[in-house]
């Protein structure tokens, strides 16, 4: 296998304006809030080197709230990646979506998880549902002002057994905003707030989850929406009968949080090294990393699998 990485994901910041009952972000207590300076994010994509493809400036928080963000895109859109980020779209301003359009941003994805405007403050408090709509219309409107087609958008919706049954609704909107995809995220459980397996889908019953995927389905493809699983769907896959995303990250991506700690991806709590403190290859030829590579050669691991390397590694 070749450990040439094509990806990095790189967190642009660790703040967020939300306060979202899914997100580790928020059961994590006071973090040190650490914005990616834009000389770190020149030093991150020059000490990786040419292999590079794809960038995807996300992590915990909200990226947008670094007013650096925009200067990042067009730098490593001016060096050919593909660039990516997610928004929740609460705390974009005209003159930020004016950035957006001219950065050169090949994708924006756009997390919300349900149109009911109630349900939707309950999971993204303090956000605005009618907020985050109204910047979408206004990014469209700036991409036609300005004759350029992107960024394309694309939906984040993360399944819960609240949300699933508007997916009909979400795809709708979707159409109607200009949207070309939904993403199914599967909730990730950290044991609070309505991450909680009380509130994951796999509660619904086995043919009420089938019928509610199959009417998605039907819709998207009604609506021209492309609907397909954002990580995993392990636990249902016979009845979530939709493309997935077969390869896991870890396989092509790394992680950097906005203080230079790498890790395989977000959602597992490893440090390998520091970005800006050690030399990538000494990173690279660390235990942890050796590990990680023989457990993906052994096991050809899929993303539920996890939680059974991080406890390899940190025992």
């Amino acid at each position: 296998m070749d450990f040439s990485y094509q990806e990095l994901q790189i967190e642009p910041t660790n703040r967020c304006n939300l306060h979202c009952a899914i997100c580790s972000h928020s059961f994590l207590g006071d973090l040190k809030q650490k914005d990616l300076t834009f000389s770190e994010f020149k030093i991150i994509l020059d000490k990786f080197g040419s292999n590079l493809k794809r960038i995807f400036l996300q992590g915990l928080g909200e990226p947008f709230l670094n007013p650096e963000l925009n200067k990042m895109i067009a730098y490593a859109s001016c060096r050919r990646f593909f660039v990516y980020t997610t928004t929740n779209a609460n705390a974009l301003t005209e003159e930020i979506i004016q950035g957006i359009v001219l950065s050169g941003l090949d994708e924006l994805r756009i997390s919300i998880d349900t149109f009911d405007a109630a349900l939707y403050e309950k999971i993204k408090s303090p956000g605005k549902l009618k907020r985050a709509i109204d910047n979408i219309k206004l990014i469209n409107r700036k991409k036609k002002e300005l004759g350029v087609l992107h960024p394309v958008l694309r939906l984040n919706t993360v399944l819960m057994k609240e949300t699933l049954p508007g997916l009909k609704q979400i795809i709708d909107m979707a159409a109607l905003l200009g949207i070309v995809e939904v993403s199914l995220i599967p909730l990730v459980i950290h044991g609070t707030g309505l991450a909680t397996e009380g509130h994951n889908v796999s509660v619904l019953p086995a043919d009420e989850l089938e019928s509610l995927i199959l009417q998605g389905k039907n819709q998207a493809e009604k609506q021209g929406i492309e609907l397909v699983s954002g990580i995993s769907t392990e636990r249902h896959p016979d009845t979530v009968a939709i493309e997935q995303s077969v390869v896991p990250k870890c396989y092509y991506s790394m992680y950097i949080q906005s203080n230079g700690d790498l890790s395989p991806c977000c959602n597992l709590p490893l440090k390998f090294g520091n970005i800006f403190k050690e030399e990538v290859i000494n990173i690279f030829h660390g235990e942890k990393m050796v590990l990680l590579q023989s457990f993906i050669q052994k096991n050809n691991p899929a993303c539920h699998d996890c939680v059974n390397f991080a406890y390899k590694c940190i025992n």
